[in-house]
């Protein structure tokens, strides 16, 4: 993956998905991302049990999956995941997003863990995921990324001189507000 997000053709790209919002939006990324890298796969965070994905995740399963990425569901056993890092060329890291709050736990701990082993180049999507979204602290549990693309804003957390360290470049991407909501009183 190039500095501006885009992908090589030659580009092995592991997309890690929370089962959250930020989840749902790393399964877009993986389907676009497929388009230009055909080596993208995705790995999503099982569905609490009792409680399915939001249909906002569950609609964009559906379409990664019917555009060809290969989608595997992580519970406890992590094997395919970190044989899948241990090939990449790059990250991407959707686990968690600006809703989340507390330390990482679990599974989505877990990848954390995996991916910062894995020392690949990490794309983070809104905000590295353990990254507090309005004070930019961690509370252990952390992706360090070289590149956040912010979605519609940059979050204050993002602008801290503490968290730059985590943010890596940060790109702020337009996803339709509109310009006079943007605009300083």
């Amino acid at each position: 993956m190039q500095e501006s997000g885009q992908a090589s053709a030659d580009a092995r790209i592991v997309v890690c998905c929370g089962r959250g919002n930020n989840g749902g939006d790393g399964l877009v990324a993986a389907r676009c991302l497929k388009a230009a890298a055909p080596a993208t796969a995705a790995f999503l965070a099982a569905a609490k049990e009792g409680h399915p994905y939001a249909p906002e995740v569950a609609e964009n399963l559906a379409r990664a999956r019917a555009a060809g990425v290969p989608v595997e569901i992580l519970d406890r056993d992590l094997a395919g995941l970190e044989a899948a890092l241990a090939g990449a060329t790059h990250v991407v890291d959707a686990l968690l997003g600006t809703g989340s709050t507390g330390k990482p736990a679990g599974t989505v701990h877990k990848v954390i863990q995996a991916i910062t082993r894995s020392k690949k180049p990490v794309a983070a999507v809104d905000i590295p995921s353990g990254i507090a979204p309005d004070t930019g602290y961690h509370s252990g549990a952390f992706i360090t990324a070289q590149l956040t693309l912010a979605l519609g804003l940059a979050k204050r957390g993002l602008l801290a001189t503490h968290a730059q360290r985590n943010v890596g470049k940060l790109k702020v991407l337009a996803i339709g507000f509109p310009k006079e909501l943007l605009r300083n009183p």
